[in-house]
């Protein structure tokens, strides 16, 4: 087995552990199997459950998958089952996406995990791009994030992180004018430095904004740590743009949520 495998799923974790604990009243534990991270808030990807380890048997996967529903059917808001394919052995991948249909779950996206050796450096980005660094508790990066997602704003604004986390992060957002369009956090954990909450307004796209405020972001958190190596879990609308800026992949995930929520 890949260690990078386990790496990615243990480093997605534990920077979803991170989200929840902004959270008064989130579990936070960890089973057989399974590692809770659930702020039980209307953001749904804040409410997180990672199957870990290597599963090798249906009838482990079945029983794993069972417990985490149990565990999210007990709460207020839905959230994500997240499942790294390349823990599983070949013939679990075969059946897990059946497993989950057969309990009333679906994969609501593919996600790549990536890394990069040498952080991808700032670079001039477009003349029509003012680049600031979040400093509104986060409301303007979570906005952007419900609009990509399809989440109403609301539910992203009672869900706002913790200042200390925006403080010791490297959060930043683009600007069109006075209109936020496009953003991007880097978080330092441990020796990596991790990208999230990146998205770029669909009206925004293919101006290059989403790549400057990346680099950015990541720049800016390079020159406060000397951090080099780059981590990050790419949807399939980001997966072209890392490839292109030197990321590799490690590791594939499949997030489910209940089809009805």
């Amino acid at each position: 087995m890949n260690p990078e495998f386990e790496k990615s799923n243990a480093i997605a974790s534990s920077i979803w552990r991170l989200f929840a604990e902004s959270f008064e009243g989130a579990e936070i534990t960890a089973r057989k199997n399974i590692s809770i991270n659930w702020a039980d808030k209307p953001f749904s990807f804040y409410n997180s459950i990672f199957l870990t380890g290597s599963i090798n048997e249906v009838a482990v996967l079945k029983e794993t998958v069972d417990e985490a529903i149990t565990v999210a059917s007990r709460k207020s808001f839905p959230g994500l089952l997240s499942v790294c394919r390349d823990l599983l052995s070949e013939s679990v991948q075969a059946q897990v996406d059946s497993v989950f249909a057969e309990r009333g779950y679906s994969t609501v996206m593919p996600v790549t995990g990536m890394v990069a050796e040498s952080c991808p450096r700032a670079s001039p980005g477009p003349a029509s791009l003012r680049i600031e660094r979040a400093d509104d508790r986060g409301v303007a990066v979570t906005d952007l994030n419900c609009l990509v997602y399809g989440l109403p704003l609301e539910s992203g604004r009672a869900s706002l992180l913790k200042i200390p986390l925006w403080q010791s992060a490297f959060p930043y957002v683009g600007y069109e004018g006075d209109r936020p369009v496009t953003t991007a956090t880097t978080i330092v954990h441990d020796d990596v430095l991790y990208l999230a909450l990146v998205a770029t307004a669909p009206d925004a796209r293919g101006k290059g904004y989403a790549e400057a405020v990346i680099r950015h972001s990541l720049q800016k958190a390079h020159e406060s740590t000397g951090l080099n190596r780059t981590v990050l879990h790419a949807t399939q609308a980001g997966f072209p743009l890392y490839k292109r800026m030197g990321y590799q992949t490690v590791a594939n995930f499949s997030w489910y949520m209940p089809d009805h929520q």
